[in-house]
Order: C-alpha cells, then sequence, then structure tokens
C-alpha cells in the first residue's frame, strides 16, 4: 500500500511539474508574439482603410474578400458590458445590408496610436487598440472598419451631404485573435468608440474629384 501511495505521490508531483512547465512555456511564447499580434493589427487596419477606397459594389467587395481571408468562424458574439462583439458572420451581414450611401471614397489612411496585448485561454490573444481612419471621399459613403459596415450619413446636416471632405475617425477596440494555418486572424471585435473627432470640407474641389491623397 505505501508503495502504491508513494507512486502515486510521485506522479502527482511529477504531473504537477509537467503543467508547470507547460505552463512557463507558453507564457513565453505569447511574450514573444506580442509585438506580432500589434504588428498584425496595423497591417490588417492598413488593408481595411485599402479596402475602402472607391464605392458602391467594388469596394465591398475589396471589403468581403479582407473578412474571408482574415477573419475565423466561430469567434464570440457576448455582450461586452455596453458593447456588442461582432464576429466574422455579423461584419459579413454589415457588408451585405443596404446601407443606401451615396459617395466615393478617394484615399484612406489607417493610423494605430497605441495597441496593447493580453493573452486569452490557451491559444488567443485580445489586441487592444486606439486608431483612428482618415478619410477623403466625396459625398457619404459607409466606412468600413474592424467590425464591419458603418454608416455616416447621420453625421452630416443635408446641405453637406454632397460635398468634398476629409473626414478623421477615432476608435477604441478589443479585437480578439486566434492562430490559424500559422497566421493570427481576428475571431471578434468589440468596439467601445467610434467618433467622428474632425472634418474639413474643400467646396473648391470638383465633383466626384479629390486633391491630393492624405498620407
Amino acid at each position: 500500500m505505501w508503495k502504491r501511495l508513494n507512486r502515486g505521490i510521485i506522479l502527482a508531483v511529477l504531473l504537477a511539474g509537467g503543467v508547470t512547465v507547460f505552463e512557463v512555456v507558453q507564457n513565453i511564447r505569447f511574450k514573444n508574439n506580442k509585438p506580432v499580434l500589434a504588428e498584425r493589427v496595423q497591417q490588417l487596419g492598413e488593408e481595411a482603410a485599402e479596402a475602402n477606397i472607391g464605392s458602391g459594389e467594388p469596394a465591398k467587395r475589396k471589403q468581403r474578400a479582407l473578412v474571408q481571408n482574415n477573419y475565423i468562424e466561430g469567434g464570440s458574439t457576448a455582450l461586452d458590458m455596453m458593447n456588442e462583439s461582432s464576429n466574422k458572420g455579423q461584419v459579413l451581414y454589415t457588408l451585405n445590408m443596404d446601407h443606401g450611401e451615396d459617395g466615393t471614397v478617394l484615399s484612406a489612411k489607417y493610423e494605430q496610436i497605441s495597441a496593447s496585448v493580453e493573452r486569452s485561454g490557451q491559444t488567443g490573444a485580445v489586441v487592444s487598440v486606439d486608431y483612428k481612419f482618415i478619410i477623403e471621399c466625396d459625398g457619404t459613403p459607409q466606412i468600413f472598419d474592424f467590425s464591419g459596415a458603418n454608416d455616416i450619413g447621420w453625421l452630416f446636416e443635408d446641405e453637406d451631404l454632397d460635398k468634398h471632405k476629409t473626414i478623421e475617425f477615432s476608435a477604441s477596440a478589443d479585437i480578439r485573435m486566434e492562430p490559424d494555418g500559422g497566421e493570427w486572424k481576428i475571431a471578434s471585435v468589440t468596439v467601445s468608440q467610434w467618433d467622428m473627432t474632425d472634418v474639413k470640407y474643400d467646396e473648391a474641389a470638383p465633383e466626384n474629384e479629390g486633391g491630393e491623397p492624405v498620407g
């Protein structure tokens, strides 16, 4: 009996030690991945900005392709306090809706102001980012970012809807990432802030023509 008891204690100690070593290794790997994750979100933000350029269905095709290639199925749809998390299906749903937008994006720029990375579960991570989009446009096109398509027409007075303008949007988001096929992809996005922080009108600009692209 004592032999069996001692053997059980030894196995329990070895198992606990193995779990501890595994956790240490996982933490080291995750720490090494932090800058990779921040750079990955930077890349996806720049691609999202680029996908806004144009109008109508051609722009939406670029946006759908970005989502299909860089988001994974099965992301959480849980509510985070007062903010709803959007997964791949929900982002695509916003792109398939008729927003009634009327405008053309002439140039777009993504700026990642800050990024912090925390581990989430065994394999995932949450990248918390503050960022902004600078959009030069004619009219009032919908704006696509990490969480999907955003209607901006309600932000303007009727007399300003058709004007040539450069708009700055600031946002904060928690982006949950999971590894998939050797690449980090978006599982869900929770936006806690999305505001138009600046707008400049250029009434002298010809209709459907822009000046020098921003950025």
